[in-house]
């Protein structure tokens, strides 16, 4: 692997450096996605024959694992351990680009639909207060015009999956926000308690949901002390 690198930083960033490579990692090692179109959705102006180019060489130098889903019979893919070891790179990773980069830029270039279908994915439904339940976001631009509605329909406290109409189903609980607010409060550059008590966040439903929003809403691990990470605080 590699042989013609001596040093291992210069080694490392030979797998690392490919274009595309470390967005593939996020993916996997944080977003804990697996599968190739939704690897393609996070990454979604990459050609599909360079996402497979991509993964065949991390498959290859052992990053990740390609394996079959026993259910769906599709490919899927996961971190090796030298994968899982990468997780910490990322995060420290992500931590300079939250402290050191454009932090207005980066919330701007949010897309709503991608920003909550990444929610979605990090939701602690183990939280919330009941089983099933139908969130209704009503997505704001800064000119707080509404600009699309979005709705997870969670069943069994299992992991929502995005839709853009409501399957006939009166919502459990309504949020208004902007994309932007949204998206600082999943990067940790504000909190949703902070937010809801600005207004800048508006919740409208039963108090046992408006409550606990906090708690069972996602944020990302880039921008928590390591504590934080591990579950400890």
């Amino acid at each position: 692997m590699l042989k013609d690198t001596y040093c291992p930083i210069a080694a490392a960033a030979k797998v690392l450096q490919p274009k595309w490579n470390i967005q593939i990692l996020r993916a996997i090692c944080l977003y804990e996605v697996s599968t190739f179109n939704d690897i393609r959705r996070l990454i979604p102006n990459v050609s599909p024959t360079l996402v497979s180019a991509r993964l065949k060489f991390l498959v290859e130098h052992g990053i990740l694992e390609k394996q079959c889903d026993h259910h769906s019979k599709l490919s899927c893919y996961a971190p090796t351990d030298a994968g899982m070891k990468l997780k910490h790179v990322l995060l420290t990773l992500g931590d300079w680009g939250r402290d050191w980069l454009d932090q207005e830029a980066s919330v701007h270039a949010a897309d709503s639909g991608m920003l909550l279908w990444v929610l979605g994915r990090k939701l602690h439904t183990q939280a919330l207060p009941i089983n099933d339940l139908t969130i209704q976001f009503c997505m704001e631009e800064d000119s707080r015009t509404i600009s699309k509605d979005y709705w997870y329909h969670i069943e069994n406290r299992r992991r929502p999956e995005l839709a853009d109409n409501s399957l006939g189903r009166d919502p459990d609980l309504i949020v208004i926000s902007k994309k932007t607010t949204l998206a600082a409060c999943y990067m940790n550059y504000t909190s949703y308690q902070v937010e809801i008590s600005r207004n800048e966040i508006i919740l409208d439903g039963p108090q046992t949901l408006q409550s606990t929003f906090p708690v069972w809403m996602a944020s990302s691990e880039i921008g928590r002390s390591a504590p934080e990470r591990n579950g400890l605080i």
